[in-house]
C-alpha cells in the first residue's frame, strides 16, 4: 500500500461551491513534506510497511496507483471574504464501487484536520459540485482519493509562508489519515 501526497496548486481563482470568491493560492509543497515526515514517524505506517510518495503532479503517477492506495491532494487557497475561510474536502463519486470509501476518507481527514487546527468545517463535496480541473487526479485515479482545501482570508498570504502554519496543517492531515487507517482495519 502507498499513500500519495500531492502538493496541489490550489484553485487559484474562481468561486467555490458556495459562490465565495477565490483570489489566489499558496504552494503546499512544504505542507506535504511535513505531512510525509509526520506519517513516517507513526507506528501505524511503519508496522504496515506503507510507502509515502510525495508529488507535485499526481496525474503523472495515476498508472502506478492501485485501488488499495490512498491519494490526498492538499490545496491552500485565499478568499476575498471571510465566508470562504475554512476546511473543505472533495471526493470522487463517479465510481460507485468505492465512492463511499472516498467520501469517508475525505470526511475523516478533513475532520482530523479541523480537530487539530480548529478552523470552520464547510463539509465535503463530490466532484460534481465543483468542476475545477484541480480535482482531475481525484476523479481519474483508481486509488481512494480526496482533495483537502484549506481556505484563508486574503490578508493571511504573508503568514502562510511561515513553517509553523504548514506543520500545523500537515499534522492535522496526518492525524486524519491515521484515524482513517485505524478505522478501516
Amino acid at each position: 500500500m502507498k499513500i500519495y501526497l500531492e502538493a496541489g496548486s490550489g484553485f487559484k481563482t474562481g468561486k467555490d461551491v458556495y459562490g465565495n470568491e477565490i483570489v489566489g493560492s499558496a504552494d503546499s509543497a512544504e505542507t506535504v513534506k511535513f505531512c510525509a515526515e509526520f506519517l513516517a514517524a507513526q507506528p501505524e505506517i511503519s508496522e504496515q510497511k506503507i510507502e509515502i510518495v510525495q508529488t507535485k503532479n499526481a496525474i503523472t503517477l495515476l498508472e502506478s496507483m492501485h485501488p488499495e492506495d490512498i491519494l490526498i491532494s492538499v490545496h491552500l487557497d485565499f478568499y476575498r471574504d471571510s465566508a470562504g475561510v475554512g476546511l473543505r474536502g472533495f471526493y470522487r463519486s463517479t465510481r460507485k464501487h468505492n465512492s463511499e470509501k472516498c467520501k469517508a476518507l475525505a470526511i475523516t481527514v478533513t475532520k482530523g484536520l479541523r480537530d487539530h487546527i480548529d478552523m470552520y468545517y464547510h463539509g465535503v463535496f463530490n466532484e460534481q459540485r465543483d468542476k475545477h480541473s484541480e480535482l482531475e487526479p481525484v476523479v481519474a485515479t483508481r486509488a481512494l482519493a480526496a482533495l483537502i482545501s484549506v481556505g484563508f482570508k486574503e490578508e493571511f498570504k504573508n503568514k502562510v509562508t511561515e513553517s509553523q502554519v504548514h506543520k500545523n496543517i500537515a499534522t492535522g492531515i496526518g492525524k486524519g489519515l491515521i484515524r482513517y487507517l485505524n478505522a478501516s482495519r
